[in-house]
């Protein structure tokens, strides 16, 4: 794709895309805050209303129990009735499931026909028929509470039921469209890699902007493996890895991803470094492509070492070793986070693909998506993995 305006029509519209996506992404997680917020009101406001009922329960019974002020009990179980019926109308301003509102409304009916109950009880009461109101309390009382229990419970429960499908069809969708803008980004990288242009052989090279120089140099050039033509990256297989490192949960999840990372990049062997909680060393925590005996070998490394992997990681700058004619190149990549540079991401590189665009664009790609993974999890599973 050689025609310059092609190219930057096409570099907008990935920006647009990419643009696109991020602002889903951003809305969805707004969303999802609000979710949130729902899901603790209806556990509170449930919560307090069990309680209620649970006071209730209690109070009545205090109608019949011996030495007990009589008045006080029965002031307070009115008290509590108008509170709880007051609380049910709050409760059913939350619920979104139709499911969860039918549940409350038989709360409702519960709490309405234990306010008649307790109207006849404290009649008895105040005629000291002590035995006709324990009746009352103690059989069709005590089954109205119940009812109305189980009608609260079951309706938090329908509730949170409903807030989670939607909050995993939000998460699904959201990692869809993040694919949908990491491809986008990748298209738009390698739009921004220049094309060369062929020179003419028969043109001087002064006439190239090359200076001359009269004094010979010592310095022996050191063979370099040649570079294979450049190759387009498999975006399809680059998005489904991220979104696949994206769901990690165990530790044990990351190998396998490992070996397809390896398998796009054209690597010999990757290593994700991970930053102890001073910075001053670099751990191995994931390994791929090395035998246990190589593995074994890798220690802990100082910052402060003279390598790439060291210095891309002071520096929270990537960084490349050239191959040669005996040795694979490598391409590190810095895992950087809010927090900052967290560990570093090295890819030894077959065929000279460290000099590749492409190669070092998804190598960057991959070590960004690896921040995340690092940075979100805890230090028990970080070193569940280094052993």
């Amino acid at each position: 794709m050689k025609n310059q305006t092609v190219r930057v029509v096409l570099f907008l519209v990935a920006i647009v895309f990419a643009a696109g996506a991020m602002y889903f992404i951003i809305a969805a997680e707004q969303r999802l805050g609000v979710q949130r917020a729902g899901e603790r009101a209806v556990r509170d406001q449930s919560a307090a209303l069990l309680a209620l009922i649970s006071d209730l329960r209690a109070g009545q019974r205090s109608y019949v129990a011996i030495g007990q002020g009589h008045d006080f009990w029965m002031a307070r179980v009115t008290t509590l009735l108008t509170t709880a019926q007051s609380k049910v109308s709050g409760l059913a301003g939350v619920l979104r499931a139709e499911p969860a509102r039918t549940s409350l409304d038989a709360a409702a009916v519960a709490l309405e026909n234990f306010s008649k109950l307790d109207a006849r009880a404290q009649e008895h009461v105040s005629l000291n028929q002590l035995s006709a109101a324990s009746d009352l309390i103690f059989s069709d009382g005590m089954e109205l509470m119940e009812a109305a229990a189980s009608a609260v419970e079951s309706a938090q429960s329908q509730e949170l039921k409903a807030h989670e499908a939607d909050s995993a069809a939000l998460r699904q969708r959201q990692a869809w469209i993040g694919a949908v803008g990491l491809v986008a980004l990748v298209i738009a990288t390698m739009l921004l890699v220049p094309i060369p242009t062929p020179q003419d052989a028969s043109v001087p090279t002064r006439a190239l902007g090359a200076t001359e120089t009269s004094a010979p140099t010592d310095a022996k050039p050191q063979p370099v493996a040649p570079v294979d033509p450049e190759l387009a990256p498999d975006l399809a297989e680059t998005a489904r890895l991220c979104i696949e490192l994206g769901r990690v949960m165990q530790t044990s999840e990351v190998p396998p991803l490992l070996a397809h990372a390896a398998t796009l990049l054209d690597a010999a062997g990757l290593v994700v470094w991970v930053s102890d909680r001073t910075g001053s060393e670099l751990k191995p925590v994931f390994t791929h492509g090395y035998s246990d005996k190589i593995v074994a070998t890798m220690s802990n490394m100082s910052r402060d070492a003279q390598n790439a992997t060291a210095l891309a990681f002071r520096s929270a700058q990537p960084r490349a070793v050239t191959s040669t004619n005996q040795t694979h190149g490598a391409f590190v990549v810095p895992l950087i986070t809010p927090a900052g540079c967290v560990g570093v991401f090295a890819a030894e590189l077959r065929h000279g693909s460290e000099q590749r665009e492409s190669t070092r664009a998804l190598t960057m790609i991959l070590g960004a998506q690896l921040a995340t993974l690092v940075a979100a999890a805890p230090a028990s599973c970080t070193a569940a993995a280094q052993a």
